[in-house]
């Protein structure tokens, strides 16, 4: 299987994934696609987040990192019950945020800190002290 990430930068990412779902109820998911069809990113992103079963948590909180390494494109998107909790906007900062660490080849630090930035945000909505893993926190790849 192709990989974009080596393990030691997965590790890095999947520690920060831990780190976020600590301080909150959700599920973070970050997907790197290498075999994207011929339609816009977020549609692609919206397929996996269904594909990855990302839409079945209690609380409609995944929340999934979508990458794709050979378009130089990428997606951020939420569960409905995180897109009526967070601020108008709030998508659009951390997607610039991560273009910015992108777009100096740090896609470990970028993934990282959208992490984080979503573990803040979400912690503010989405803690109630029994965080359940509902997802598995690898990373996939197709």
């Amino acid at each position: 299987m192709k990989k974009f990430f080596s393990w030691a930068e997965e590790e890095i990412i999947i520690s920060a994934i831990r780190e976020a779902e600590r301080s909150c109820d959700c599920e973070i998911r970050v997907h790197v696609e290498f075999m994207m069809p011929p339609i816009p990113v977020i549609e692609a992103a919206i397929q996996i987040f269904e594909k990855l079963k990302m839409h079945r948590t209690a609380r409609r909180n995944g929340v999934l990192i979508f990458l794709v390494p050979e378009r130089n494109e990428f997606a951020i998107i939420g569960d409905t019950g995180i897109h009526e909790k967070v601020p108008p906007g709030y998508w659009d900062e951390v997607y610039h945020v991560m273009k910015n660490y992108f777009q100096d080849s740090r896609f470990v630090a970028g993934t990282c800190e959208a992490i984080r930035m979503c573990g803040d945000e979400l912690k503010k909505h989405f803690y109630n002290g029994a965080n359940l893993n509902q997802l598995p926190d690898k990373i996939s790849y197709a």
